[in-house]
């Protein structure tokens, strides 16, 4: 049921979120009382995922016996095309788990989960598995006809435009940035890919047992299904990625290069940095979500709660500079847990 939700309020993007127009008043009431809104945000470790698929959990799942992450519907039959779904949801001997694709290892701010026996891998960002790194199929990936703006700047929250060669994991929680202009190329622990045996491995040849191996790679690439359209001025070569069908996926890299105008590609070096520090996650779209949505509402009281860490309700008078600032500020810390 929550991935339900979550493909629906990912399908959203802070161009949306920033058109939202809450009522500053019950419908109902004519005295102009302000409403008590209560928010339970979900601070779940699945929230720390970057993948969001139409599966269980919204993961990538590997099946060890057919040696795919393909091929299983909803209701575990074949079929061709298809995203393994694992009706079942667990991670086992048969099912290994992948929700990560810019892996950088554990602590505050950075993943939530290391690897373990079955699950919380990150996924190679291999040609094969090019549809990760697509908003056409993952929902949660950066889209380039969309606008990534930045979490809004309330009291001494403050906010702004992502530098891209210093790019915060998280904007207010650990202290690990990446450098988005440059490839990656790391073989530290819990910054490698998981492969299972019949997996490609990035040097050729297929893997025959489980083993995590670092792969280079260029941070601000993206696939789409239909070429990019000319007004973004990308003149560079494209890449060529694999749906889940088999079907050609158009790669790109951010590269100043690869564009006609440094105009053109520092507004889309700028979009992709605010995705990625913003809402590259599941908890920080959230956390985007409802600051967006919240920023022009002043005649409520509004109080969180966190559905794992649960504590009293304090609510908030947003008329109160002080107190909408606590607020935010909140928010802001929130993560997954």
């Amino acid at each position: 049921m929550l991935a339900g939700r979550f493909n629906l309020m990912f399908g959203l993007t802070s161009t949306v979120f920033a058109q939202l127009d809450i009522a500053q008043a019950p419908l109902s009431l004519s005295s102009g009382v302000a409403p008590n809104i209560l928010l339970a945000l979900d601070d779940s470790g699945s929230m720390d995922s970057e993948i969001l698929l139409p599966t269980n959990d919204g993961a990538l799942w590997w099946h060890t016996g057919r040696k795919s992450f393909v091929g299983l519907n909803g209701n575990d039959e074949l079929e061709t095309g298809a995203i393994n779904v694992n009706k079942a949801g667990n991670a086992n001997g048969t099912w290994k788990k992948y929700v990560y694709l810019f892996p950088n290892g554990s602590g505050v701010g950075n993943r939530v989960y290391d690897d373990s026996n079955n699950d919380h891998y990150a996924a190679a960002p291999l040609p094969e598995f090019a549809y990760l790194r697509s908003p056409d199929f993952n929902k949660a990936y950066f889209n380039p006809k969309d606008l990534y703006l930045p979490w809004p700047t309330v009291g001494d929250n403050r906010f702004s435009n992502i530098d891209a060669s210093a790019a915060p994991s998280d904007p207010t929680r650990g202290n690990y940035v990446f450098d988005l202009t440059a490839t990656i190329d790391s073989d530290r622990d819990g910054h490698r890919f998981m492969f299972f045996d019949g997996m490609s491995l990035p040097n050729g040849g297929s893997a025959n047992r489980k083993v995590a191996r670092k792969v280079e790679y260029f941070p601000a690439t993206f696939y789409l299904l239909d070429p990019l359209p000319d007004d973004f001025a990308y003149t560079g070569a494209t890449l060529s990625g694999t749906a889940p069908d088999g079907a050609r996926l158009i790669g790109y890299e951010i590269k100043s290069a690869n564009f006609s105008s440094t105009a053109a590609y520092a507004a889309m070096m700028k979009n992709f940095a605010n995705w990625f520090s913003y809402y590259r996650k599941r908890h920080l779209a959230m956390r985007a979500g409802v600051a967006h949505s919240f920023f022009d509402v002043r005649k409520a009281r509004v109080g969180e709660f966190t559905i794992n860490r649960r504590a009293d309700v304090e609510m908030q008078d947003l008329s109160s500079d002080s107190a909408r600032n606590s607020l935010y500020r909140t928010l802001y810390s929130r993560g997954g847990n």
